[in-house]
């Protein structure tokens, strides 16, 4: 028997569990959970024993994790496509206000020197994304690999959470900027009888990983609702 907590403001989601092997049927056990906001840690301690891991595991305390979804339709400052397009006009400026808002995620994520953090690259060809000036703790996923059930979008990797940054609205949005669905021949997708976007496909495929959807970060006139995981999807061309 394991005690597992499970913390979700309706947004971000993360568990953890006690180490094995603490807790017998038919007794009495006290059972402290310490959540720390600072350093974003869950720790149990178990008949006043501090978990430290037991035999399973290095640590006993479970942090935060993220994936970064990183797309440029709706980076801070983009307006036009010439800014997002590979080899147009104002790419390399393009490329810059990427590099800002990543940046700036990163550094409100790496907060002590185990942190880790996955980027993927789901913009054009996946190739956007300036490698050098990011922190060692930091993966970037490039060239845009296919998702597949097998690697379940490539979060099958016990991430406690994916960000989106850059993502739009859709295809059809009144007085959207930029807004289209992933290719711009793509008229409409819906999901469970639902018209989603990108940010909505890319939750569910999150939520069907067992990954919350921590955070996103858009462009304006985008709408936003729940959508469960199991889940159809059509597109219309």
């Amino acid at each position: 028997m394991v005690p597992v907590y499970l913390l979700n403001d309706g947004r971000t989601g993360s568990t953890w569990e006690s180490d094995r092997g603490l807790l017998q049927s038919g007794r009495w056990h006290h059972v402290a959970i310490i959540v720390d906001g600072g350093p974003k840690i869950i720790t149990f301690v178990v008949d006043g024993r501090l978990c430290d891991g037991g035999q399973d595991r290095q640590f006993g305390w479970g942090r935060f994790n993220p994936q970064l979804r990183s797309d440029m339709e709706g980076l801070t400052g983009v307006v036009n496509m010439n800014q997002v397009v590979p080899g147009a006009s104002d790419y390399d400026y393009g490329l810059r206000l990427l590099m800002h808002d990543l940046q700036a995620v990163i550094d409100g994520l790496l907060q002590h020197e185990d942190d880790e953090i996955v980027v993927y690259d789901i913009h054009f060809f996946g190739t956007n994304i300036d490698m050098k000036p990011l922190d060692p703790w930091v993966k970037v996923i490039n060239g845009k690999p296919n998702y597949t059930p097998a690697n379940l979008g490539y979060l099958a990797g016990g991430f406690d959470g994916v960000i989106l940054l850059g993502l739009h609205a859709r295809a059809g949005v009144p007085d959207a900027l930029l807004g289209h669905n992933y290719e711009h021949d793509i008229l409409k997708m819906s999901l469970n009888g639902l018209t989603v976007g990108e940010i909505g496909m890319e939750a569910a495929i999150a939520g069907e990983a067992g990954v919350p959807l921590a955070s996103s970060s858009r462009g304006p006139r985008l709408m936003w609702r729940p959508i469960l995981s199991k889940h159809t999807c059509r597109c219309m061309f």
